[in-house]
């Protein structure tokens, strides 16, 4: 049997259902989500706190792993538990325990074919900057600090250039010259809101790095140090040494992540009357 479908067995064998929760956190203080020896971890933390209220071990799996410092209000986890309670008093009990910065915002019952990470038809990153003259102690945290102003109309329609099927080997971080480097982007776009630049782009999945270092290379066509057809260019050409330098993590969110239909995530009653 496949690894899903073995799980799938042994937790229905078992009487654990599944469960799949929205999930928000603050990346500062994790070295990133997946679980790590000696190091605090997003994951690590979600664990312990479903194993506190459940009295039960779990293994908890993501729509992403972010990197250290990445922040979230848009992950996904599936995990599954003999909880026999509501989704509505998992929800409140995980909030109950888990540290202040990670918050269960959406807790449901999961099918059991269901899977967080592929299950999911694309995910959502969305990057922002400071673009003042003065940085913001209140923002040093989630975003990065530009003092130099930024064109958000041309690093748009730089971004243009990544919509579709690519190979994004450039902007890829430590990956083997033999690994699968095409990836299909949705959207992609720039817009300002006052002081901050929000770069959001969409994709079916995202290479190690590849949103910081896409981001890394349109500021210096935002800078207009670079023509909006580097990008293209940097893209076509496949050449890492063309791309902008990696983006710090603390701009980067994960704010979505988009299943088929009947796996979306139906909220909680307390939630829906918010």
């Amino acid at each position: 049997m496949l690894p899903r479908i073995q799980d799938s067995v042994r937790n229905a064998a078992a009487g654990n259902r599944k469960f799949r929760c929205l999930v928000a956190y603050d990346g500062t203080p994790y070295s990133g989500f997946q679980a790590q020896v000696s190091r605090p971890t997003v994951q690590q933390e979600l664990e312990r706190a479903i194993g506190r209220i459940t009295q039960q071990s779990t293994r908890v799996v993501p729509a992403g792993r972010t990197d250290a410092g990445v922040h979230a209000t848009g992950q996904v986890i599936h995990f599954s538990s003999g909880w026999a309670h509501g989704s509505a008093d998992l929800e409140r009990a995980l909030n109950a325990v888990l540290p202040d910065t990670i918050a269960v915002n959406a807790v449901a019952q999961a099918e059991q074919d269901f899977h967080a990470r592929f299950s999911a038809k694309s995910r959502r990153y969305r990057y922002d900057i400071l673009n003042s003259a003065t940085r913001s102690p209140l923002q040093h945290r989630f975003a990065l600090h530009r003092s130099h102003s930024l064109d958000a109309a041309a690093i748009h329609g730089a971004l243009q250039y990544l919509v579709g099927s690519h190979d994004f080997r450039a902007f890829a971080a430590g990956e083997e010259a033999t690994a699968a480097t095409i990836r299909n982007v949705k959207r992609a776009s720039c817009r300002r809101n006052g002081d901050m630049v929000h770069i959001v782009v969409e994709a079916n999945a995202f290479l190690r790095h590849m949103m910081r270092r896409i981001v890394g290379t349109v500021l210096e066509i935002g800078e207009g140090r670079k023509p909006k057809e580097h990008l293209e260019r940097v893209l076509r050409a496949r050449d890492k040494a063309m791309a902008g330098p990696t983006a710090p993590a603390k701009g980067l969110f994960l704010v979505r992540v988009t299943y088929p239909e009947r796996f979306v995530l139906t909220l909680t009653q307390e939630d829906q009357e918010v």
